[in-house]
């Protein structure tokens, strides 16, 4: 069964501007969902550092003194205003949106350190078990959430 990244692909056609160089990327992480879920790691981190230099000079932050990707996904996430205009809850419901984001942010984070993990990505026993496709479609349904939201 071939994954597909539901809600990138929908920003995909919404926004015909920037499918070129996203579905580069949405196609490569759903390749190795597939076929190499050992690699899904690297295709997200790769995705997020296009989001990250994409994003980031529209909010004017400057990432360039850091390098990790959880300091930056939590400046840009910092710098995102997500009030309701004209809503007597607005400051709250900014706060609780940002606070949803960061347990996202929080679940990416995870993710990243299971594949840390001998054989969850590389190395380890050929006779240990391992996530593989799991952990993949994992990272994945990561990916599609966050980044769609922050685009």
């Amino acid at each position: 069964m071939h994954y597909t990244l539901q809600m990138l692909r929908t920003l995909i056609a919404d926004h015909p501007d920037r499918a070129a160089p996203l579905t580069r990327h949405v196609e490569a992480l759903e390749k190795a969902i597939d076929a190499e879920p050992e690699l899904c790691l690297h295709r997200v981190r790769a995705l997020f550092e296009a989001v990250h230099a994409t994003i980031a000079p529209q909010l004017g932050i400057d990432l360039s003194d850091v390098i990790e990707f959880p300091t930056r996904n939590s400046r840009i996430i910092k710098a995102m205003d997500f009030t309701v205009s004209n809503h007597p809850e607005a400051e709250k419901i900014n706060g609780i949106v940002g606070k949803l984001l960061r347990s996202i942010n929080g679940v990416a984070v995870a993710l990243a350190e299971l594949s840390n993990i001998p054989n969850l990505r590389h190395g380890g026993s050929l006779d240990w078990g391992t996530l593989e496709r799991r952990h993949g479609v994992m990272l994945g349904g990561m990916c599609d959430t966050l980044v769609s939201f922050l685009f």
